[in-house]
């Protein structure tokens, strides 16, 4: 790079360092501890560098990401590099990229599971969660002060997150998407958009995937309690009335409008609306529901073979983002709540704290404040973290890894799913608001129970690996 300018040469060095610094923290968040490898590793010398502890990655993956942020832009639009592709930049690894991925390798390494392995406590390293703290509260400050490209969206435009219709293939996520990969529209639509509805209205090819009726439970009410709060206002005989706004947008339950367009074939016209009490068409394991629910977040009601309101028509395009907004508040949360050991916590770059974080969260989806009973401790805070955590991340690929760092992964309720039954306490009408429909004879049944257990925390290296050399150890229980 003779002739690069100084910002050039910039901006190859903060990509290399994140890039370097972005690859380990994929491995390390599966296998713990690895040898780093910041050097190039010569040819003719046989491999024998030693695992390093999940602490001593995460310091230097974040020196790395410490030194990308201090030599990449907030926006590449912004730079005489970026010109030249002004408007297009938003995939390129910036300042904002590499102090989130700096908290969240802080926030990782504080975590029971690495900070403490399967046989420690289930607490905190407060000093890491505290680095954590600054690092997101940093973004956060820099996002609330309007120094970035990025904000929440408003809650209208939920959806447009993880899906986008008729806009040119436009990528989901809009300005509060930070990390996402490239992807191609046209080929994004097929297998995901089928696999979420009914088979017989899709043109899927029978796999379907249905949430487990006890992760829908943590959508808790409008109230802001979850369902088993003694003030949450939750019926069984009207589970779908007054819940959180998110669960009407993500999940499909009983009695809710599919299919909108004309049915050609009248033997269809059972499809229309969802039947999934006990009975109903919609309950199959093969071609539905075997849980009583379908998860409709990444699509919209209308993708199905009578409306046809998706495919390459549509322009639709479904894509998740890496890392987003809301989750940077969620964590940012967790850490300064675990931090400084109170749900008042706060960062001293940051205006809020771990409380007033997670209401923003909920404010954008209509949900209520968190209530007094779950500020009072740092545990009862915990259990809403936990909860809020399932809700507004669901089904976006973090739940795994938050269950396993807080090790909770091989314990009860968090080794189950459910399916719940009941049946219609009158026959559906088609005019009134499904949130008010009644049921009768509700339960819930385990259908699942996974076996896990303390190896089942860190994914195990082949065996061909750990036989190179000694030092490199394979982890344990495999």
């Amino acid at each position: 790079m003779i002739d690069a300018t100084q910002e050039e040469r910039n901006l190859v060095e903060g990509q290399l360092y994140f890039l370097r610094g972005w690859f380990h923290f994929q491995l390390t968040q599966y296998w713990g501890g690895l040898p780093y490898i910041d050097y190039v590793l010569p040819s003719d010398e046989a491999l024998r560098l030693p695992r390093e502890t999940y602490a001593e990655n995460a310091l230097k993956m974040a020196e790395d990401f410490k030194k990308a942020a201090a030599l990449l832009p907030v926006d590449w639009d912004n730079t005489t590099a970026g010109s030249q592709t002004l408007n297009n930049n938003e995939l390129r690894a910036n300042k904002i990229w590499a102090l989130s991925m700096l908290g969240k390798t802080y926030l990782y390494a504080a975590s029971p599971l690495m900070a403490n392995g399967t046989t420690g406590p289930r607490t905190y390293d407060a000093d890491l969660a505290k680095l954590a703290a600054d690092a997101f509260g940093e973004v956060l400050d820099m996002v609330e002060s309007g120094q970035t490209q990025y904000a929440l969206v408003d809650f209208e435009d939920y959806s447009s997150l993880f899906y986008t219709m008729q806009q040119g293939w436009l990528m989901p996520g809009g300005t509060e998407a930070i990390i996402r990969s490239p992807s191609y529209g046209a080929d994004s639509y097929w297998r995901q958009m089928n696999s979420y509805q009914y088979q017989d209205i899709a043109e899927g090819d029978g796999i379907v995937f249905a949430p487990s009726a006890n992760y829908v439970n943590y959508y808790g009410m409008a109230n802001g309690l979850p369902l088993d709060h003694a003030e949450s206002g939750f019926s069984t005989e009207q589970p779908w009335k007054d819940r959180d706004p998110r669960f009407y947008n993500n999940i499909i339950y009983d009695g809710v409008k599919v299919i909108s367009g004309t049915i050609t074939d009248a033997a269809d016209e059972k499809y229309r609306y969802a039947n999934l009490h006990n009975g109903g068409s919609y309950i199959n394991a093969q071609m539905g529901s075997r849980t009583g629910y379908l998860n409709y977040k990444f699509i919209p009601t209308g993708a199905n073979k009578y409306d046809q309101t998706y495919g390459y028509s549509y322009s639709t395009h479904m894509h998740l983002s890496w890392l987003r907004l809301a989750d940077v508040y969620l964590m940012y949360a967790e850490a300064a709540a675990q931090g400084y050991g109170t749900p008042t916590g706060k960062s001293s770059n940051f205006a809020k704290n771990a409380i007033e974080a997670v209401n923003t969260v909920r404010a954008r989806a209509g949900v209520a404040d968190l209530h007094a009973s779950m500020t009072g401790s740092l545990d009862a805070f915990m259990s809403e973290i936990i909860r809020e955590r399932a809700v507004e991340l669901a089904f976006e690929g973090h739940r795994f890894n938050d269950l396993r760092r807080w090790r909770l992964l091989t314990e009860f309720p968090y080794n189950i799913k459910t399916r719940q039954f009941f049946d219609r306490a009158a026959e559906l009408d088609p005019e009134a608001d499904p949130k008010e429909n009644k049921v009768v004879n509700f339960r819930e049944e385990v259908i699942v129970t996974r076996n896990l257990i303390d190896r089942h925390y860190w994914l195990p290296f082949k065996t061909d690996d750990v036989s190179i050399y000694e030092g490199f150890e394979q982890n344990p229980g495999w």
